[in-house]
């Protein structure tokens, strides 16, 4: 506790818990599809969710930076504690930690050069936030996942490593879900019976590995407050670009925005 404590006076974390919201937190918020579910574990534990297989962080890296992103991180974990807290009070229980689960149905190759960005994280956030996960639950892993796997295993601590539990694509991985969890806290395309995207997460995915476009800081703010108000669908295309480059980027960010 103490390690920890010098290590928030040292990081500014107190800053960071103060702080507004900037337009690269809600850029961030926008693509990262990473949420709580609707409801709780079997020990009243809050569930999260991030459908890592359509996240697209050397992307979220180019458009807000690797240490705002890590910033992100640490303030989701901050919440999460905090949301196991409220819940322990509130069910006279005691626990710290929750389970994630992770889907990684879309996952492909081009997702090794999200592996650097994931491992600064994971050196900020294991050692400062330890026993956070109860149990993590990777599920609808292909093939290449084994591959990716073997990249960032390396980087985990033993004690987190022996946490994780993989299911593939065929694999039964609700019969192991439905051990820790009821069926409607589960979303219905992994086996459950909760409707809908997970709790502030509705309409993750779009993105599709578009951050590549190399778009410049003003258009993602102008993007970001955008995002915050409605749908990737109705953002100006070419908004705040030059004349001579809005044509080529209208082209370009319309199929990288699109709604699917």
């Amino acid at each position: 506790l103490k390690e920890h404590g010098q290590w928030r006076d040292a990081y500014g974390f107190p800053a960071l818990l103060a702080a507004p919201a900037t337009p690269e937190d809600a850029f961030i918020a926008r693509w990262w599809p990473d949420g709580l579910l609707e409801g709780s574990d079997l020990k009243g534990r809050p569930v999260q969710l991030i459908r890592l297989g359509k996240a697209d962080l050397p992307g979220i890296e180019r458009e807000v930076g690797r240490e705002k992103w890590i910033q992100y991180c640490c303030l989701k974990n901050e919440a999460l504690f905090e949301e196991i807290r409220q819940r322990c009070l509130a069910q006279n229980t005691f626990e710290t930690s929750a389970p994630l689960i992770m889907d990684m149905r879309d996952l492909g190759s081009h997702h090794a050069w999200g592996v650097p960005v994931f491992k600064s994280m994971l050196d900020v956030t294991e050692p400062n936030f330890p026993e956070r996960l109860s149990a993590t639950y990777i599920v609808n892993a292909p093939v290449i996942f084994s591959w990716l796997y073997g990249m960032v295993k390396g980087f985990l601590n033993p004690g987190t490593a022996a946490k994780v539990r993989v299911f593939g694509a065929s694999d039964d991985h609700l019969s192991a879900l439905l051990e820790v969890m009821p069926r409607s806290t589960i979303p219905t395309d992994l086996g459950g019976v909760l409707c809908g995207n997970h709790r502030r997460v509705d309409g993750v995915g779009r993105l599709k590995f578009g951050l590549h476009t190399g778009q410049g800081p003003r258009r993602r703010r102008l993007e970001a407050a955008a995002l915050e108000s409605g749908p990737a669908a109705h953002v100006r295309r070419g908004a705040g670009l030059p004349r001579r480059r809005r044509a080529h980027r209208q082209g370009h960010v319309r199929a990288v925005l699109c709604v699917c």
